[in-house]
């Protein structure tokens, strides 16, 4: 964290190619996604996909830093952990929920290396080249924020943006298409990080 006290985020470009793409909102993203990490899918409970795949993004963002879990959950009082607010920067302030506390102190975790952890894993290039057509290696950081866009598929997006989405939805298919036989998946992963790259490119020339 800052010393002005504001979360010291970097926001790596494919995160902001995700949301930028799926006009989705920096803040927006990070609140659900904080929303939806969960005690109980962290017990092995069962529960909804999106709450299953924020949790792994604890999960393996502990494994990362090689941290183990402090303390069996059973001798672990939960009462001392409520939902707090931190600033993301000046215009903006995060929720974080009880749950997400918890874990955090349980896995060793601050609330800026889990969510760091999060936005550098979010890749919409990764997931297309190992997922098209079966699933092969699902990311949970890039699950969370297509699982958004599921739950968000009537939100309407600005009229002047129409015209640049249906271009490239076209010029996906065709890329999909062209690389369909293509065994060499960094080849692939690059080639649809060209191309989300470009796609986020057009869309800021029509937002600025």
């Amino acid at each position: 964290m800052e010393s002005n006290g504001y979360l010291n985020l970097k926001y790596a470009e494919e995160f902001r190619i995700a949301c930028t793409i799926n006009n989705l909102r920096y803040e927006e993203v990070l609140q659900r996604f904080i929303d939806h990490v969960s005690l109980y899918a962290f017990k092995g409970g069962t529960i909804e996909p999106m709450f299953r795949w924020a949790t792994q993004v604890m999960v393996d963002c502990t494994a990362q830093y090689n941290e183990e879990i402090k303390m069996p959950l059973a001798d672990q009082s939960v009462t001392n952990f409520c939902a707090t607010r931190i600033d993301l920067n000046e215009l903006h302030t995060l929720n974080l929920t009880a749950d997400f506390n918890l874990l955090c102190h349980l896995n060793g975790l601050n609330a800026l290396q889990i969510l760091q952890y999060f936005i550098d894993n979010t890749s919409l290039a990764e997931d297309r080249a190992l997922n098209l057509y079966e699933i092969v290696d699902i990311n949970p950081s890039t699950a969370v924020v297509l699982l958004m866009l599921v739950r968000d598929k009537t939100k309407s997006k600005h009229l002047l943006q129409e015209k640049i989405y249906v271009e490239y939805a076209l010029k996906l298919l065709k890329l999909d298409e062209r690389l369909e036989d293509e065994s060499d998946i960094p080849y692939k992963i690059k080639q649809y990080q060209h191309f989300y790259f470009d796609w986020y490119n057009a869309l800021r020339v029509i937002v600025n």
